[in-house]
């Protein structure tokens, strides 16, 4: 199974060493990868929305962090999506959080 993290490093890998038909075929590998995923996998599709959430909120990005080192990448996508759910379902969330105490 390809990895986001595993794969994005591989290809950098490949591209420093001047090995740039491998770099491509591993960017073609993805988004292959990434577009034939079944209905049950979406969830890596989503994750880029998820993404776009992290950025703005520290403690989901920590919470993903905390997942990947502990369970690996495929749970942490899939746990950070459950956290991402269960927060933006709280009417009270705010991921854009003002500085200060």
């Amino acid at each position: 199974m390809m990895t986001l993290i595993g794969g994005s490093i591989q290809q950098v890998a490949y591209t420093a060493m001047g090995n740039t038909a491998e770099a491509n075929r591993l960017e073609r590998e993805y988004f292959s990868y990434a577009n034939t995923r079944t209905a049950a996998d979406s969830g890596w599709r989503l994750f880029n929305k998820v993404d776009s959430i992290m950025s703005f909120d520290l403690d989901l990005t920590l919470f993903w962090l905390d997942n990947l080192i502990e369970f690996g990448e495929v749970s942490a996508v899939e746990n950070t999506l459950a956290e991402a759910r269960r927060l933006s379902a709280d009417p009270g969330y705010r991921p854009c959080r003002s500085p200060g105490p």
